[in-house]
């Protein structure tokens, strides 16, 4: 129920601050006993069980600075990790108990490859869901209830083959695991490379941690490529590229997603492959600098480096701005449900607000009624109407003892000019 605010009711106020309270009961999208409890779907078994633990280090890095400043509308953030094991019948079931049964009015984290099964419960439902993940099915989402902090795979294929191009690389082959999100990226990579001169010789989709590619390793080399674009977890990486080595087949540079730039690949492929000069991964990046090295320096802080693990960025992307929303909609007095935390998701992203990617002192904007303008780590400008994020990438080459250096920068502009 909405209340509002009187300027002479003092009872007016206390009801107006409980609605800010009672969004829910402990264990589900609301606050109980000075907290708040918001449900993060995620893999944490099956096949992809090493996904979780790796988005976790951006969500578990945005609740411990939310904390640290405050907490949502004062009260402490606790985050409820809900396993989905990656898979559409396991995640129907977990949404159904967090929604139905634990009574939530947001979701974080359900990935690209299974929110399929999660938007039906939590649309219905008026369930605020992030998704994670930069799968194009996304790119034009009219649901009000869906948003995104990953920047979408065409822009990441954008950059992949512009870059690629710019190195006179005219002949290609595409080497994807089988699995949807990563597939996602194909058709628009094929796209921009072939639309700027580029010919795709084949498409190889490789089933994940199979004992030997040596198969496909000869197919592909047989057409002798110039580059070959590639998006594999790290186990089958680990398989894939020391077979390449043996064979003495490491010449040809391979161009990855960013799931192929995180320190578990650097070690599945081992020191001397991630640092032969030959391996390159596109990130988006936040082109302000605030959002991206705040970020990079509270995720060094915590973690002793700077090799972001796969999605840990984009979560903590979500993790804020959700928080950021929250806190706008109790300075408004006003009960935390979905509908009315939405419209205050753009309110605190864009706009003329102050720039700040620091969430004690966004915080304390809000609370004196000042606007702000919360900076990303990994896009740029707030959300468009389709309420997905755009962003400029690097492209990125490993170093010694599994960091990163940027090789190559494309703005936002040359992306958007750039896209097929």
């Amino acid at each position: 129920m909405r209340r509002t605010l009187t300027a002479v009711s003092s009872i007016a106020v206390a009801l107006a601050l409980a609605a800010c309270a009672s969004a829910s009961t402990s264990g589900s999208s609301g606050s109980s006993g000075g907290t708040i409890t918001i449900p993060i779907l995620e893999t944490l078994s099956g096949p992809k069980a090493d996904l979780g633990p790796l988005e976790d280090k951006g969500n578990n890095l945005a609740q411990s600075i939310i904390n640290a400043g405050g907490g949502i509308c004062s009260k402490r953030l606790v985050l409820d990790h809900v396993d989905d094991a990656d898979d559409p019948v396991d995640t129907a079931s977990a949404t159904n108990k967090i929604v139905h049964v634990n009574g939530a009015k947001f979701i974080l984290g359900p990935s690209s490859v299974v929110s399929g099964a999660a938007l039906p419960i939590t649309t219905p439902a008026k369930v605020l869901t992030f998704i994670l993940g930069g799968s194009t099915a996304y790119d034009h989402n009219t649901d009000p209830y869906v948003w995104r902090t990953n920047v979408s795979d065409g822009v990441m294929a954008a950059s992949m083959a512009q870059y690629a191009l710019s190195r006179g690389w005219t002949r290609a082959v595409m080497v994807f695991e089988q699995q949807p999100a990563a597939i996602s990226v194909e058709a628009p990579l094929a796209a921009d490379y072939t639309a700027h001169g580029g010919t795709m010789l084949a498409t190889d989709n490789i089933a994940t941690s199979q004992p030997s590619y040596t198969s496909v390793i000869n197919k592909i080399y047989s057409l002798h490529p110039q580059v070959i674009f590639t998006q594999v977890d790290p186990p089958t990486a680990a398989v894939l590229f020391k077979e390449i080595s043996s064979l003495g087949l490491m010449h040809v540079p391979w161009v990855g997603t960013n799931t192929d730039v995180s320190s578990d690949f650097y070690s599945a492929v081992g020191a001397k492959i991630a640092t032969s000069g030959l391996i390159y991964a596109a990130q988006s990046v936040s082109s302000t600098g605030i959002g991206a090295t705040t970020f990079l320096s509270e995720y060094q802080k915590a973690y002793n480096t700077t090799q972001i693990a796969t999605n840990a960025n984009f979560a903590y992307d979500e993790e804020m701005v959700l928080a950021l929303a929250m806190d706008q909609t109790c300075a408004q007095g006003k009960a935390l449900t979905a509908d009315n935390v939405i419209p205050n998701i753009t309110k605190v992203t864009s706009g003329s607000g102050t720039a700040t990617a620091n969430y004690q002192q966004a915080v304390s904007l809000i609370k004196a009624g000042k606007k702000i303008q919360w900076q990303m780590s990994g896009s740029e400008g707030g959300f468009d109407k389709y309420h997905n994020v755009f962003g400029p990438f690097n492209i990125y080459t490993f170093t010694s003892g599994g960091g990163t250096q940027s090789v190559e920068h494309f703005t936002a502009a040359d992306l958007r000019g750039y896209a097929a």
